[in-house]
């Protein structure tokens, strides 16, 4: 789940994905309850590059804010894991 102050000084930047996204072991996702559904293929790599661009996005877009309201506060380390 996205944490309400995700663009905040001290919130650290969102993990990038790691290489192995399209490994068969990540090939799945989370449903109501955290319980795994296996996917196919086809939604396997949308699911991928979909996760890819968000995350991005959101990093960028809360470097933005960063950098223009924090100054030397801000936090610029990715370390926030949304599955955990």
């Amino acid at each position: 789940m996205m944490p309400q102050d995700i663009f905040s000084c001290a919130k650290p930047l969102l993990l990038e994905p790691t290489g192995n996204v399209m490994a068969k072991e990540s090939a799945y996702k989370l449903n109501t309850g955290r319980r795994r559904e296996e996917l196919e293929p086809k939604y396997h790599k949308r699911h991928a590059f979909a996760t890819c661009a968000i995350t991005s996005a959101i990093n960028e877009a809360s470097l933005f804010y960063k950098k223009h309201h924090c100054g030397g506060d801000a936090n610029l380390e990715q370390g926030l894991d949304l599955l955990k």
